[in-house]
């Protein structure tokens, strides 16, 4: 079976749960992260994933911080907002299923457009057409995500 179909995306959910677990997103909060293909299964296993937080390696959990995560606002708060403000892009991404659990996980503020051009050049049209027949997404979430959530992240970019 080829890699990409299957590991690539897992590989992707494996690099996210190692920067919770290792403290990276801690020691580094204001960097933005992009995750290829949709974050792999990070939408759909992000509650677990989020538990990683709290088994963070060579650190004690913040005891009081886990209290109210789980007791007060009943989840993962904290792991859970650290991969909320990730950005998800739509390469290979781009199915209905994958756009629901992306808009209800990440929201479209979260979203940027992905092609995985040139590796899949043939495919950037499905990619674009899911993204414009998917029904969850407003005119204004599909602008964001076509290019001002990018350019949020790249201003530098603006004009070209």
């Amino acid at each position: 079976m080829p890699s990409a179909l299957i590991e690539a995306p897992f590989e992707t959910t494996r690099a996210v749960a190692n920067l919770i677990y290792t403290g990276t997103l801690d020691l580094y909060p204001h960097i933005s992260y992009v995750l290829a293909h949709g974050g792999g299964t990070v939408p759909y296993l992000a509650w677990r994933i989020a538990l990683v937080r709290y088994i963070q390696e060579n650190r004690k959990p913040a005891v009081l911080r886990a209290f109210y995560d789980f007791y007060v606002r009943r989840g993962p708060e904290t792991g859970l907002k650290m991969l909320k403000n990730m950005y998800y892009d739509t390469a290979l991404a781009s199915s209905p299923y994958a756009l629901r659990a992306l808009q209800e996980f990440a929201g479209p503020s979260h979203i940027v457009f992905g092609s995985d051009y040139p590796f899949a050049a043939h495919l950037v049209s499905y990619v674009i057409k899911d993204l414009l027949t998917y029904d969850g997404f407003s005119k204004e979430d599909l602008t964001f995500i076509e290019s001002e959530n990018s350019l949020k992240l790249f201003p530098h970019l603006k004009g070209l």
